[in-house]
């Protein structure tokens, strides 16, 4: 009986400080922003965008980011301003995400053709897996396998 009461004990204890560090690493409410920069040749000719991009965790498995700036391709100049929302779910306790693209709002001033934000947005239903290292009790720090790195605040 003793055993068993010790066995229930331990168990208790550790489930508890098991959620209490999930819920000091919880994304929900931290804000990020960076700056993503692109220059690349497609067949329909060379690419560049620059723009400005902020991050939001509004729930423990939900989010989005906003991109805004400009696109070229070769002389054509195009307006981006749209927003791509996504899933997330923690794959390990060493700080891999999964995350998930679930849809897309675009604003009336974004001008980048369909067919061209193909060829360099990720489209809805992609699952990709960054990396979150949590720097403090406030701050985060997500890298992909390429740039941008985003440092991210609680509220």
């Amino acid at each position: 009986m003793i055993k068993a009461m010790i066995i229930l004990f331990l168990c208790l204890v550790s489930g508890t400080f098991f959620f209490l560090n999930y819920e000091k690493t919880s994304l929900n409410g931290r804000h990020c922003s960076g700056i993503m920069v692109l220059k690349a040749h497609v067949p329909k000719g060379s690419i560049n965008y620059f723009a400005e991009v902020k991050m939001l965790f509004t729930s423990q498995n939900e989010g989005f980011y906003a991109l805004s700036g400009t696109l070229t391709l070769d002389d054509k100049y195009y307006e981006l301003r749209r927003n791509k929302y996504f899933t997330y779910s923690r794959i390990d306790n060493y700080g891999l995400y999964e995350m998930e693209i679930t849809r897309e709002t675009r604003s009336e001033e974004d001008t980048v053709p369909d067919d061209i934000a193909k060829m360099v947005f990720l489209p809805m239903g992609t699952t990709y897996m960054p990396s979150f290292r949590v720097l403090d009790d406030r701050a985060l720090l997500i890298s992909f396998l390429y740039s941008p790195f985003f440092v991210c605040t609680a509220d």
